[in-house]
């Protein structure tokens, strides 16, 4: 499963991947693969998904949100920016669209 593109990663993205999901700086890049690849992307999304996209990319403008697990990653082309944990009340709207 490889990418034919290369994934850049903030220093604070490293932080959150570290803090949040406990990924050791080797398989960072592994994962975030996994992301771009089996991940749901905003433009996929309808009904509350697109609201809460549409409110993220209001308020950084340039960013991509995928969707993956229970989190969210932004991304900007192909440099992830930060990553957090999707609202609780979205998980199941999510799961829905897998």
């Amino acid at each position: 499963m490889a990418l034919a593109i290369s994934i850049h990663i903030t220093k604070h993205a490293h932080e959150r991947l570290k803090q949040r999901l406990g990924l050791p700086k080797s398989a960072r890049k592994r994962h975030l693969g996994r992301v771009l690849l089996m991940g749901k992307r905003y433009t996929l999304k309808r009904g509350r998904i697109k609201t809460y996209c549409d409110k993220l990319r209001r308020t950084k403008e340039q960013v991509t949100p995928y969707f993956y697990g229970k989190y969210v990653y932004l991304f900007h082309k192909t440099t992830l920016i930060t990553v957090f944990p999707m609202p609780h009340d979205l998980e199941d709207h999510v799961v829905t669209l897998h």
